[in-house]
């Protein structure tokens, strides 16, 4: 059976605000709801783990070194279930409230915190930034399990790919769990940037892997300008990619740095150049939009379906300028909701995430697999190294009873962007004459009405969202890695996505305009 492919967008919760230097961990803490019992937990276990992450990544300070401070720590009872005490809850709206019970590490208890990012090593006077944890309205997490995690995520493999954030997100992982199992460290590169890590007990294999812009870049000669290759991911992460089991994926910060951009072998333009080398200034959003595009295209057409989540931009930490020119980060309380609001550059980001992955699952059907959406068709077949691009064909046979026993249909249109696709009939078993259909996929669940002239035939195929969520329920997995798939999809080009219960208000009309003559 086909393996789906599952993406969540993790987002900053409202009241918090953090940086490119500082802690980061928190924006990806939180994954939408998942579908199955197993996945559920595991995500609303790791959800938990990086909001607590928040508390310890205040760090970048210039004190002078006095004695750690040991804070004692408390083992409370685990949660017997793991489970939220709702089954449905917007993680991301919710504040943050005093935790007596302390964090699940310290610089005393976790031996891996670097000691530039060890704030009290580095004499931070204050401690009750430790005391605080994340309270979603309308439900409460547990406190984060080491032992189950682990335990749920043996023989499995978890990928952290990006920047500084994702590296502060592994640091704090490795933390949590060492309180159970010490880690052991089995590979870093040259610039002990990119590493990996096992529990040997469980068989957990842990990455993190330094691609702080997703796609190809290198500098050239004394240069300090950074040559981004937009149609090229980073081969570092790309070439690991079918052995995890889980990712996470993010990135942002660094595309506001000089760049130049290449496409196609050709330099199309750059960011922050100040109209050297006569290029047109493009700007960040150019290169992370084409980036974000590359990378959901890789992970939609990918035969290798692991889970993935990508964690959306983080808003700087630093107060009254940036951290390399003279900005602060004095706070010693949470931010509270509308205390603070994005800047520009944040705002941009965000709405260049949004625009990419909101609409992941909601593109255009895909043209080899058209017996997934259309059940009249028995089989289909396409040509060894089949693309998807206008003017590719495919041979369909179809179920009796219909005019049609078999046709070789030509894609005539392919546009991602306003979720169209559309084909005509070339050849066959048929009694079609100038057939063609065009297919839209529509965000909203809307009865949209056309008239045609010529008689023409409208198909509609209406699939809710609710759909598609009550038959991502019925698959549990299995303990590969692997999801099932029940019951009808949401469609798209890329295959067949699974979408979350918070998904479930939003619904697909997908609406079909075939002509011709019977």
């Amino acid at each position: 059976m086909e393996q789906q492919l599952t993406l969540v967008l993790l987002a900053t919760p409202k009241g918090a605000n953090f940086d490119e230097q500082t802690l980061h961990g928190a924006s990806s803490s939180s994954a939408r709801s998942t579908t199955s019992s197993f996945t559920r937990t595991f995500l609303k276990f790791s959800v938990y783990f990086s909001l607590v992450a928040l508390a310890y990544y205040f760090i970048i300070s210039s004190f002078t070194v006095p004695p750690p401070i040991f804070i004692a720590l408390d083992s409370p009872p685990e949660s017997p279930s793991g489970n939220v005490s709702s089954p449905k809850c917007d993680l991301f709206t919710g504040d943050w409230i005093p935790d007596p019970s302390g964090p699940l590490y310290t610089n005393h208890s976790c031996p891996h915190i670097q000691d530039f990012q060890n704030c009290m090593l580095n004499g931070r006077p204050d401690v009750n930034y430790l005391f605080w944890r994340w309270k979603p309205r309308g439900c409460d997490l547990p406190r984060f399990s080491s032992s189950q995690f682990l335990d749920r995520v043996r023989n499995k493999w978890w990928a952290f790919i990006g920047d500084s954030i994702a590296r502060n997100h592994v640091q704090s992982l490795i933390c949590i769990l060492s309180q159970v199992e010490e880690v052991v460290e089995i590979y870093h590169d040259k610039e002990f940037r990119s590493k990996i890590w096992r529990f040997p007990s469980h068989n957990f294999t842990l990455s993190v892997i330094w691609s702080p812009f997703l796609v190809k870049s290198e500098t050239l000669g004394t240069s300090s300008d950074i040559q981004l290759y937009l149609d090229q991911l980073d081969h570092k992460w790309t070439h690991q990619y079918s052995n995890f089991d889980y990712v996470v994926i993010s990135g942002g910060k660094w595309f506001l740095k000089a760049t130049i951009f290449h496409e196609s072998n050709t330099v199309t333009g750059c960011h922050y150049c100040h109209g050297r080398y006569n290029l047109t200034d493009l700007g960040y959003d150019y290169s992370y939009r084409k980036t974000l595009k590359l990378v959901r295209n890789f992970v939609r057409d990918s035969t290798h379906k692991p889970l993935v989540l990508f964690r959306t931009t983080t808003p700087d930490h630093f107060e009254t300028a940036e951290w390399n020119a003279g900005g602060y980060c004095n706070r010693t309380m949470p931010f509270k909701e509308d205390e603070a609001k994005l800047k520009t550059v944040d705002a941009v980001m965000r709405d260049v995430e949004l625009d990419v992955f909101q609409n992941f699952g909601e593109v255009v059907l895909r043209f080899d697999k058209p017996q997934t959406y259309r059940h009249f068709i028995k089989s289909c077949s396409v040509g060894d190294g089949f693309e998807m691009r206008v003017g590719c064909t495919r041979a369909v046979n179809v179920i009796s009873g219909l005019p049609v026993n078999t046709s070789t249909e030509r894609l005539d249109i392919l546009d991602d962007e306003r979720r169209v696709t559309g084909f005509s009939i070339i050849g066959g078993e048929h009694r079609l004459t100038n057939y063609k259909s065009v297919t839209t996929v529509h965000r909203f669940e809307k009865e949209l009405e056309a008239d045609l002239d010529g008689g023409a035939r409208v198909v509609r195929y209406a699939h809710k969202l609710a759909t598609v969520t009550e038959a991502i329920a019925r698959n549990a997995g299995d303990g590969s890695g692997a999801q099932k798939m029940d019951g009808p999809p949401c469609l798209s080009s890329g295959g067949l996505y699974r979408w979350r219960e918070d998904a479930v208000a939003r619904g697909v009309g997908v609406v079909g305009l075939s002509y011709g003559q019977w």
